[in-house]
């Protein structure tokens, strides 16, 4: 038999790239999957999901609590508790089409402690920010 026939006859399986000892080996993912993260880039807290793109016109902000669990309201309408990802109209530029007040209530989890809303005003002369950490005490913006 000639070494041509021989390698040829190797299983498909066998001819694909095998992990080193103690490496693991990921798998790539299919149209349309998501891969699953286990860490924020940072290294700190979450990872945050990596969704598909917003519909044209749209951006999506992704919002965070600390303390997770917070209730948030987005133009006066209640959304859901954080995280959570929120949707926005922007401009072709990545700017807010209209203004948008994004609250986060934090709820007195004792008698000892009082509810606190933060609150943050985006403008049409602000660009949207990929994720809004809120505190009981301010908003952080990141991009």
């Amino acid at each position: 038999m000639s070494p041509v026939a021989e390698t040829s006859a190797i299983p498909s399986t066998l001819a694909e790239p095998v992990p080193a000892p103690g490496e693991t080996q990921v798998k790539a993912p299919e149209a349309g999957e998501v891969p699953p993260r286990t860490e924020g880039a940072s290294g700190v807290g979450p990872a945050l999901p990596l969704p598909e793109l917003p519909p044209e016109g749209k951006a999506w902000v992704w919002v965070e609590s600390e303390p997770p669990g917070a209730m948030v309201v987005v133009d006066g309408v209640p959304v859901g508790r954080t995280p959570r990802r929120v949707e926005l109209d922007v401009t072709l530029q990545g700017f807010a089409r209209q203004t948008n007040t994004i609250r986060v209530r934090f709820v007195a989890e004792s008698a000892r402690e009082t509810s606190v809303t933060t609150e943050l005003v985006l403008t049409p002369r602000d660009r949207v920010p990929a994720l809004l950490q809120f505190t009981r005490e301010r908003v952080v913006r990141r991009q």
